[in-house]
């Protein structure tokens, strides 16, 4: 029956108003008085369609895509001799925003890769790769999957200038499906759970709803959370590259 109910979610978010729907989920990051900063960066490459070719400190970014703005086939990173990240030819996810910034204050920049499943309803929509900068042209690839991926993801919780990230994932519990929100540390070229540093913020809970919607549930029982909970890596470590 939950199984039934998360499809028909799907379908009539599918069929509907799916562009609005979109715009109002996901509902966190923060809002209101006294927000922590969050990364500001421009953009590495502006998706213009076609091909693009980018070289940024000895490093170059080749795009190929079909003219489209969101729509790119195949991206591959490379420092003339290797490749240090290429993702699979007419493949999803599609590459939608590369940014190149220090994450993890060693002084080196990081790559940060946006893509889409193109998917739409309920469920991750975007998967997110991280080549952290571990020395010379030597990376640490990580990558995960969220929803509605942005730069707001990143922020600076305890203001010390070193950036966390917020995963967005999708729970479907006994009765009602859950948008839920958890917290990473950036340490050591890994995502660390930090979840039990925020306790008043993370993990959040926020009930689907057809209608805005951002308030902590109070219909998922504590039985539900730790079923969710016993699911998130603890540690999301790095592939040298």
């Amino acid at each position: 029956m939950k199984k039934a109910f998360t499809l028909l979610l799907i379908i009539v978010s599918c069929l509907t108003e799916a562009e609005a729907y979109m715009e109002q989920y996901p509902p966190f990051p923060f809002k209101g008085k006294n927000l922590p900063p969050h990364l500001e960066v421009e953009e590495l490459i502006k998706f213009e369609g076609g091909a693009t070719v980018k070289k940024v400190e000895g490093l170059q970014v080749e795009l190929l895509g079909p003219d489209s703005i969101h729509s790119w086939e195949w991206l591959r990173i490379g420092d003339g001799e290797r490749i240090i990240f290429e993702t699979e030819k007419d493949n999803t996810p599609f590459a939608y925003a590369i940014y190149y910034a220090d994450l993890d204050n060693n002084r080196l920049k990081d790559f940060i890769i946006f893509s889409s499943y193109h998917s739409c309803g309920l469920g991750v929509n975007d998967r997110v790769d991280i080549l952290f900068q571990t020395g010379e042209y030597a990376f640490s690839h990580i990558h995960y999957d969220t929803m509605s991926a942005s730069l707001k993801d990143f922020v600076d919780m305890n203001g010390d200038g070193v950036y966390e990230v917020i995963q967005t994932d999708h729970y479907a519990g006994r009765r009602h499906s859950y948008f839920v929100y958890s917290i990473y540390d950036i340490r050591e070229a890994e995502l660390r759970n930090a979840n039990k540093k925020h306790p008043k913020a993370f993990p959040k809970f926020i009930w689907f709803t057809y209608k805005p919607n951002d308030k902590p549930s109070t219909r998922i029982t504590w039985e539900e959370k730790e079923d969710y909970l016993r699911t998130l890596p603890e540690v999301i470590r790095g592939e040298r590259r």
